[in-house]
Formats: structure tokens, sequence, C-alpha cells
């Protein structure tokens, strides 16, 4: 019996059937990684936000108890 060269045999079906559920499975991963970094980005920018709010109310509790801390250094004198 001779092969027919336009027919493909069930085993170079089923490697390109693997080879294009790597290829999906390496772009799922992609988009995967792709995400993961875009939402660590975002979270990291929330808390700068966050830790430089938290200097500027700490600058200002600072400066309003600056003399009170010297009103105490006064009264042990």
């Amino acid at each position: 019996m001779k092969r027919l060269p336009s027919l493909r045999s069930q085993q170079d079906w089923t490697l390109s059937l693997g080879a294009a559920a790597f290829v999906a499975l390496s772009l799922v991963c992609v988009l995967l990684a792709f995400l993961v970094a875009r939402d660590l980005g975002s979270g990291v920018s929330q808390i700068e936000e966050r830790l430089h709010e938290l200097d500027r109310i700490s600058v200002r509790q600072r400066n309003r108890f600056s003399g009170l801390a010297e009103l105490a250094r006064i009264y042990k004198e």
C-alpha cells in the first residue's frame, strides 16, 4: 500500500495539536505575567502615595507640637 503525500497522518495531527496547545498556554502565561506585573506596579504606587501622605502628616504634627516641647523644656529649668 502506498502512502498518499497529501494526507496527514495521525501522528502529524497530534503533533500539530500539541504545538498549538503549547503556543496557546504560552500566550496565557505571558498575559498572566503582564497582569500580575501591572497590578504589582499599581500596588506599589498606592503604597508610595500613602507613605508620602503619612510623611506630610508627620511633618505637620511635628510643626504643631514643637511649641509644646519648648514649653516642657522651659518648665524643667
